[in-house]
């Protein structure tokens, strides 16, 4: 008992300042600055979140305002840090640059038209999974402009993004400085606007670029030519084309030369093992072209994703090898430890190295963050200063805010620097909690003698549990961040305890082997390293595999948190254990402490119990306030921003103590191309902002790719009381997975059709008016464009007999003008979402004469050739007197009534979403809309 409670005081002492306003406390004045810095930066974009960090920051801290000789001066510089960020952040905001004349044309940016060929510089190249290359592509201007002259006046100022599908390393590779000449079309960077989930055109604006651009099956049937015949030599004056500077023609060839041993690598790897064989290039080049989707997923489903991705944990690799070379010098020549020790020969030698590994790796944000930090590490031996491991991250922090305040919104530096933060805090914690557990062996001389064995196992063990506690703790912290930015968190962080010491202590090290021997040449002995390296990384697929194959390799959806969620949950993980641990130390209170310590350990317990309830407030706030809406009676349509396809959400809340609040989903979008799950990316983050993953029901209007592709995730992920559908055979492909989803869920796909009523609450639901019953009306059982679509189902939603909108799926002309025969003029909705996405094929005039919609609704994509809603569609709608918006413009539309008779109320994504109309609407004749 002793023994225990000895261990206990260790673990309280170490832990008795996890609270808030010491952990601050052991943080430099000019770090807590720079915190109030970053917070300034943060709310220039995000004002909530950040002005609540500027505030814990300045309170926790206050009680260092008393070590000031004149507290005021405390007061002040915070704030004026805080501010002076702001400010800086607006300055370096992103602006968009003038666009030519060429690129004005509507029918090139607002439709994504072809501007014919162009001529393009290749800014960047990065290698994406599944054999893609996304090129940064700059000074772009028309091909026609380059060889008539006054090309200068035509290039656009801004960057585009382009991506290469089947891109392969080893016959295709661009490097920046080329020139790309193809038949592109453009569009701008606007991704899927619905609030809440990720901004891909804010992402894309911070690194300067504001046009996406591609081309029909570019990299498959069209050929894009990057131009070898203007590659420099290393002197740019004898290049036919001209560098701005010699920096440029260096950089250039510096490109060829990590392309060539890139090609040499490549060409070293095992075929044997080709799955494997992808895991190596991204260690060592940051290359993932040759890792597949499906095995990217599952590195990201069993939390492994951070060890491909080139980081601190990598160049800690370049150190071992900085150590190795110092003791192999110190071994050759023993006079050398006279001038120099062996720590600093070791990060001279690491330096070099970690400038060759940036130079490889492309310098993604995370690994320049440990570049820093080594850097600062080595200026603080030099100068004989401590070196404390957040003091580095800090530095490194500084570093890149100042070059760029926008990186703070970069997801992979966040993650990076939150990993690190985590490791300084909790580290000596855990060294204690590992020393309580497992105490040294005694050097006492009346010790029993204790074999090597028995101290290398210890020391296996101290360091197992150093790595397991730690790996947990990162998981921990990082757990608000991934689920809000991926909607999931995997839960197999232990593998980490398989996989790091293996892929650091033989993966690694072969590879850069490996590499070793193919930039020398030597092929046999790189396969031979090569081949070995492999071996490991077959295992860990096979055993991701029989993971994944056995139901374990598990990343549940989870309600996304919101961000004040997220600051309790981190203000909790600081402060409850320090509480906890003061509240057990107290229970072995010495009596011979004096008076004064015992105070003393009372305020320390007051003011962390006054943290912990601050942070169960953060925590606990927005769900709350979640189920408070719950109660308002309202119900919600949402037209959800999925580019070309269709997405419609009704929710219902406050409508009777049997069925208080729901939600139903009608489609779930989807694309041709299997690289982009809509379902997943889309449609779960938006529904699980601050709310569970669950659908009272799931109704798919008819099986075509653009409605029922994204719903197969959501069926997976979701708890879903009832499937509908309305019996059509979907594709093979989407067939198959629609059974192994139904299966895995044990559901059942209903088939409904005319007079079906659903039952959403207490007179809410919604009335299915087609298909008919009969199987022959319009083929309605059949596959195929028309067909299929003239089969899809219709559904309206009524409430307390007020009909509030009316879903059409794609219905076409036939099905429409059926409908109005069978059912006219019972079709009345206040809403009407546009079927077949506002396509011409869907213009039945007399059918908008039976819905007299106030407002019509299309959900299509921005950038769609076909420009819906079609022109003859609004035209015909605007002159029966209703108001026409669409995703595209608007991206996600609300619509909310809190009373069946009232007036809706009308929300977009996009702010400044004008409505579709032959000639501009005044906000007057809107209002007169939405009332009628």
């Amino acid at each position: 008992m002793n023994i225990l409670n000895k261990s206990w005081r260790r673990l309280a002492h170490a832990f008795a300042a996890c609270n808030a306003s010491s952990c601050l406390g052991r943080l430099l004045f000019v770090e807590i600055c720079l915190l109030a810095g970053i917070a300034g930066i943060l709310a220039w974009r995000f004002p909530g979140p950040g002005l609540l960090l500027f505030a814990l920051v300045f309170l926790l801290d206050a009680p260092r305002a008393r070590l000031f000789s004149r507290p005021l001066a405390y007061v002040v510089i915070l704030p004026f840090c805080f501010l002076c960020a702001l400010g800086y952040t607006a300055l370096r905001e992103p602006a968009a640059p003038p666009m030519p004349q060429w690129l004005q044309n509507a029918s090139s940016i607002s439709t994504g038209g072809s501007v014919g060929p162009v001529l393009a510089r290749v800014e960047s190249c990065t290698p994406l999974p599944g054999k893609r290359l996304r090129l940064i592509l700059s000074h772009i201007r028309p091909e026609a402009a380059a060889h008539e002259g006054g090309a200068e006046a035509q290039i656009y100022a801004g960057k585009a993004v382009l991506t290469w599908d089947n891109y392969d390393p080893l016959a295709q590779s661009p490097l920046p400085g080329q020139e790309l000449q193809a038949n592109l079309r453009f569009a701008s960077t606007r991704g899927f606007l619905n609030p809440g989930t990720w901004d891909s055109a804010r992402y894309w604006q911070d690194r300067g670029i504001w046009l996406r651009a591609w081309g029909q099956s570019f990299g498959k049937k069209e050929s894009a030519a990057a131009s070898a015949g203007n590659r420099p030599s290393f002197s740019w004056a004898s290049s036919p084309r001209a560098f701005a500077s010699q920096y440029e023609a260096a950089e250039f060839r510096l490109e060829e030369i990590r392309l060539s041993l890139l090609k040499a690598f490549l060409a070293a790897l095992p075929e044997s093992s080709a799955g494997a064989s992808a895991i190596l290039p991204a260690l060592v080049f940051g290359d993932r072209s040759l890792l597949s989707y499906a095995q990217n997923d599952l590195f990201a489903r069993s939390t492994l994703t951070h060890s491909l991705s080139l980081s601190g944990m990598h160049l800690g690799f370049m150190a071992l090898a900085g150590y190795a070379l110092a003791r192999a010098l110190g071994a050759l020549l023993p006079g050398i430890w006279l001038y120099i020790s062996r720590p600093k020969l070791t990060l001279l030698f690491c330096l070099p190295l970690t400038v060759m590994y940036l130079w490889l790796g492309q310098a993604p944000v995370s690994l320049v963050r440990a570049a820093c930090m080594l850097a600062f590490w080595t200026l603080l031996l030099f100068m004989r200063k401590p070196k404390v491991l957040l003091d580095g991250l800090f530095a490194a922090l500084a570093i890149i805010l100042l070059f760029d305040p926008m990186a703070l919104f970069d997801i992979s530096l966040q993650f990076s620097a939150l990993s690190v933060a985590v490791v300084g805090l909790c580290l000596p914690g855990i060294n204690s909690l590992a020393e309580a557990l497992l105490p040294r062996f005694s050097n006492a001389p009346a010790a029993p003698a204790v074999s090597g064995a028995a101290l290398w196992r210890r020391r296996c063990l101290r360091e197992g549990i150093t790595l397991l506690c730690l790996s947990f703790c990162i998981q921990l912290a990082l757990m608000p961040l991934s689920v809000r930015a991926f909607g999931s968190a995997g839960l197999l962080f232990p593998l980490n305890l398989i996989w790091l010491p293996v892929l650091g202590l033989f993966v690694m090290p072969l590879s850069f082997l490996g590499f070793f021997a193919a930039a020398l040449d030597w092929q046999g002995l790189a396969q031979l390293f090569l081949q070995a390296a492999a071996v490991p990384c077959e295992a860990l697929l096979a055993l991701l595999g029989f993971l994944d194959r056995a139901g374990w390799l598990l990343s549940p959806l989870m309600p996304r948190p919101h961000w004040a969620s997220c600051a309790g949950f981190w203000l909790l993980c600081i402060t409850l254990p320090g509480l906890l641990l003061l509240l057990r130390r107290s229970g072995m209170r010495n009596p011979k402490d004096s008076a004064e310590r015992m105070a003393g350990a009372d305020a320390d317990k007051r003011l962390a119990a006054a943290w912990v309830v601050l942070g169960f407030v953060l925590l606990l706030l927005p769900p709350a306030w979640a189920l408070s809406e719950n109660r308002r009676q309202g119900v919600r349509l949402w037209l959800l921003d999925v580019g070309q396809g269709q997405a419609v959400l009704v929710e219902w809340s406050g409508l009777g103590e049997s069925r208080r609040s729901g939600r139903a989903l009608i489609d779930g979008g989807g694309f041709a191309s299997g690289d982009f799950d809509t379902g997943r990316a889309l449609i779960a983050p938006a529904l699980t902002d601050n709310a569970l993953p669950r659908l009272d029901m799931v109704l798919n209007s008819h099986p075509d790719t653009d409605h029922l592709s994204g719903l197969l995730s959501i069926l997976e992920g979701f708890t879903v009381e009832h499937y509908y559908s309305n019996g059509g055979t979907p594709t093979p492909l989407l067939k198959k997975r629609e059974q192994a989803v139904l299966q895995k869920g044990n559901l059942k796909r209903e088939i409904v059709q005319a007079g079906d009523k659903l039952t959403l609450g207490p007179d809410l639901f919604l009335e299915v008016l087609w298909p008919p019953e009969s199987e022959t009306s319009f083929g309605m059982r059949e596959t195929g464009a028309e067909k299929g679509n003239n089969a899809s189902m219709v559904l309206r939603l009524v409430w307390q007999g007020k009909a509030l909108a009316l879903i059409c799926g794609d219905a076409e002309k036939a099905a429409l003008s059926e409908l109005v025969r069978r059912s006219a003029p019972d079709l009345e909705a206040r809403v009407l979402v546009l079927p077949h996405h506002g396509s011409a094929s869907s213009l039945v005039p007399d059918f908008y004469d039976a819905v007299k919609p106030a407002l019509a609704l299309a959900s299509c994509g921005d950038s769609s050739r076909r420009r819906y809603p079609a022109p003859e569609i609004v035209q015909a709608l605007h002159s029966r007197g209703a108001l026409i918006h669409s995703t595209a413009r608007a991206g996600q539309i609300r619509v909310l009534w809190t009373d069946p008779q009232g007036v809706p109320e009308l929300r977009f994504a996009f702010e400044g979403a004008v409505p579709h109309a032959p000639f501009p609407v005044s906000a007057k004749k809107t209002a007169e809309a939405l009332a009628r």
